[in-house]
C-alpha cells in the first residue's frame, strides 16, 4: 500500500509507466492522494478552502488567506478591505462599516479609532488609510493628503 500523497501506477502487460514503476509516485499538484491511491488524479481536486501543493494532503487555508475553487495548489492573502478569521476559508468578509482592515492577509478587522470611520466600500488603493469620504451618498474610502 502507498503513502498518503504518493501513488502506485498499475502496469498493465509489462508496459512501463513514466517513473519507476516499483515506487510510489508523487502526486499532482492540486489532487489529494489518500493511501493506497493507484494513480495521479487521487481521490480528485483539492476541496475549495484547502490547497494541496505537490507531494500532500490538503492544507486548510490559514486565517487571512482563502482558496476559492477546487484543485488549488496555493493559497491567497486576503486582499485590503477583506479578512477572515477563519481556517480553510473559500473567500474573505469584507471589512465592515466602522472598522478597517489594512494591508494584505488581515485576520480580524480593527475598530476605527475615534475622530475616524470606515465605509462598507473599501477600495484597495486606500488600504493603508483609515478615513473615508462620502461623496453624494455614495461612500467611498479616499486616501489622506
Amino acid at each position: 500500500m502507498c503513502i498518503r500523497d504518493r501513488y502506485q501506477r498499475r502496469v498493465h502487460g509489462g508496459e512501463v509507466i513514466e517513473g519507476d514503476p516499483g515506487a510510489a509516485q508523487p502526486c499532482t499538484e492540486g489532487i489529494y492522494c489518500a493511501e493506497g491511491s493507484d494513480g495521479p488524479e487521487g481521490q480528485g481536486y483539492c476541496p475549495e478552502g484547502y490547497y494541496c501543493p505537490l507531494n500532500s494532503l490538503p492544507i486548510p487555508a490559514d486565517p487571512g488567506h482563502y482558496a476559492s475553487g477546487q484543485g488549488n495548489i496555493d493559497q491567497e492573502p486576503c486582499p485590503p478591505g477583506t479578512y477572515t478569521d477563519k481556517q480553510a476559508s473559500a473567500a474573505c468578509d469584507v471589512c465592515p462599516a466602522g472598522y478597517y482592515c489594512p494591508g494584505r492577509a488581515t485576520v480580524a478587522p480593527t475598530l476605527c479609532p475615534a475622530g475616524t470611520y470606515s465605509c462598507l466600500l473599501y477600495t484597495s488603493d486606500a488600504a493603508d488609510d483609515m478615513q473615508c469620504v462620502d461623496l453624494g451618498g455614495r461612500r467611498i474610502s479616499k486616501k489622506k493628503k
